[in-house]
């Protein structure tokens, strides 16, 4: 390669294509989170006065697609290791337009479940939060924590946009309109740069890989070799399970629920749409730190630093927040949830590899579709009890409870 590629790709922001790939993965990210997950509620409190039914019961559409997400992801992760990211980006993509497209023309709750849990699942196995970490994690080598806390930007972008758009055109039309209005979105802006500008790996492109960074060996091609059941007997993979799920219940049972929750404490959708976005800005501030901190410090001591800030969220939520007090929460919300995603990448490259993040990424989705109940779980304990105060309660104990699975989880750099 000429001197120029190799000047591209020294340590520091120089210019290398591997962030062009990387912006283009978290552009597919941003829009099929952001539409599928973040902007979720918002159509929940519309599907409920259109369809006469109970929280629990939408948000079981929710469950339905985590559930089905989870089931494939596996499979679309190794795809990713072994076909082509791209092409199965392009296919979560495509399924996401037509998921849009279909749930506008439903006429009863059962046909969404049926669209989320086919189509809107299959898009986000194939283009959602694994899509963009996969990306990074082939594409960089020395800055591959830095490298892979930008790509779970995409979440917090998708979270930070997409609501505030669904609210506005939801206010200005109806629901029906808005997904149309969403599908020709991302039909115009992710598909195309996702055609044209991404590639598999550095040398699908024809450019040289990042270097290792100082002091890091390269991995051994071995990476390659591992499989499913290998995977799943590593100890390691299981204690970041545990670490992680009880903080996956909390984040996706206070963000499916936000709008009935804001609701219920008098707070207009607009108000509650600026306050996610508070959240989403916190949580791009945090998922860059603790990306570039990844690179240096250990995994035990960030975990605590992002786990401690969401057990502080659960306790105030408990105490009747006013909106003062929610700008609170929805800050130290986002630190913690800002860095589980990036640590959960490096903590997967560090033990596993790069050339097999999508399978192990895969699997860690399935194993942490547990989440999946914690939207509908949330709403029955509010539908039963007339508060989500319990539910906040029980999702804290379990944090504490399954939080000192982590210290057996040692670094590895091998």
């Amino acid at each position: 390669m000429t001197t120029s590629l190799q000047q591209g790709i020294r340590p520091g922001f120089s210019w290398y294509y591997g962030w062009n790939v990387l912006a283009v993965g978290t552009l597919v990210v941003a829009m099929t989170i952001g539409i599928g997950i973040s902007s979720f509620s918002f159509f929940a409190v519309a599907w409920m006065a259109e369809f006469g039914s109970s929280r629990a019961e939408i948000m079981l559409v929710l469950t339905a697609m985590q559930l089905g997400s989870g089931l494939l992801v596996p499979f679309s992760g190794r795809a990713m290791d072994r076909l082509s990211i791209r092409l199965v980006g392009m296919a979560g993509l495509l399924c996401l337009i037509a998921a849009l497209v279909l749930a506008s023309l439903a006429t009863q709750l059962w046909q969404i479940v049926t669209v989320f849990t086919l189509l809107m699942a299959a898009a986000s196995a194939m283009a959602g939060s694994i899509f963009a970490p996969t990306l990074a994690a082939k594409w960089f080598r020395g800055r591959r924590g830095l490298a892979i806390g930008l790509a779970s930007l995409g979440t917090s972008f998708g979270a930070l946009v997409f609501p505030l758009l669904t609210t506005y055109l939801i206010a200005a039309f109806d629901w029906r309109v808005t997904l149309q209005v969403l599908a020709a979105v991302v039909a115009v802006v992710a598909l195309p740069p996702l055609w044209w500008l991404v590639r598999d790996t550095p040398e699908q492109k024809g450019v040289e890989p990042e270097p290792e960074a100082v002091g890091q060996t390269p991995r051994p091609a071995s990476d390659s070799g591992w499989t499913m059941v290998g995977i799943l007997r590593q100890p390691a993979f299981w204690c970041m399970v545990a670490g992680f799920i009880p903080l996956s219940v909390a984040s996706s049972g206070f963000v499916s629920n936000f709008g009935p929750f804001t609701q219920d404490l008098g707070i207009s959708q607009q108000g509650a749409g600026f306050l996610l976005s508070i959240w989403s800005l916190t949580v791009i501030f945090s998922k860059v730190g603790f990306g570039m901190m990844a690179d240096k410090v250990g995994m035990g001591p960030l975990y605590i630093v992002s786990s401690v800030p969401t057990l502080i969220a659960l306790i105030i939520l408990q105490l009747e927040p006013g909106y003062l007090a929610m700008v609170v929460v929805m800050i130290v919300m986002g630190i913690g949830s800002g860095g589980n995603l990036p640590l959960i990448g490096v903590i997967i490259s560090r033990h596993f590899g790069p050339l097999a993040f999508g399978v192990v990424m895969g699997l860690f989705m399935l194993a942490s579709r547990l989440t999946a109940f914690a939207p509908p779980a949330a709403g029955w304990v509010r539908d039963h009890s007339g508060s989500y105060d319990p539910f906040w309660l029980g999702v804290l104990i379990l944090c504490c409870l399954c939080a000192p699975f982590m210290y057996f989880l040692r670094d590895s750099k091998a």
